[in-house]
């Protein structure tokens, strides 16, 4: 058995634009697009989950089940303002497609073939703006639509 590890400091995301194809992303494709890291103070979805559907006959009493539609929870990515330029908010605009990249046990270095990363095809809904006046840093959250299957521990290539 692996070493547990907390995630803060060894996971890293990233903005990738353009992956053309999400089961065997190029080392060139990831490099090309955007760390976000630094800038997330919580991350929320970027999960998938399996309907079941029930099939009776009348042979049993039993009703079986198989596997139906594939679902993903809503995900967002909360980020930090800064203080003078906001890449970011260009970078995750509304409505910008593209697909967010996440990688474990790499705090930093480039990505290389064979690392395993996790592929979530998306597209940026609304960006809104937190305003509290509590003892927390400026944020906003880009809310994030999950466009199409995820590819989850796939090799890079």
């Amino acid at each position: 058995m692996g070493v547990r590890f907390f995630r803060r400091g060894k996971t890293r995301a990233f903005w990738v634009p353009t992956i053309s194809n999400v089961a065997a992303p190029t080392a060139a494709e990831i490099a090309a697009g955007t760390e976000l890291t630094s800038g997330i103070s919580d991350i929320s979805g970027f999960s998938t989950g399996q309907d079941f559907i029930g099939v009776p006959d009348l042979s049993s009493e039993v009703t079986a089940t198989v596997p139906g539609e594939v679902t993903m929870d809503d995900s967002s990515l909360k980020i930090y303002f800064d203080s003078a330029t906001n890449p970011l908010r260009t970078t995750l605009a509304p409505g910008t497609i593209g697909n967010v990249v996440f990688i474990d046990y790499k705090p930093s270095g480039s990505i290389v073939a064979t690392d395993k990363v996790d592929v979530y095809p998306a597209q940026v809904g609304s960006t809104p703006k937190e305003r509290d006046m509590g003892s927390t840093a400026a944020q906003w959250t880009a809310m994030i639509a999950i466009t199409a299957k995820p590819r989850e521990d796939v090799a890079v290539v």
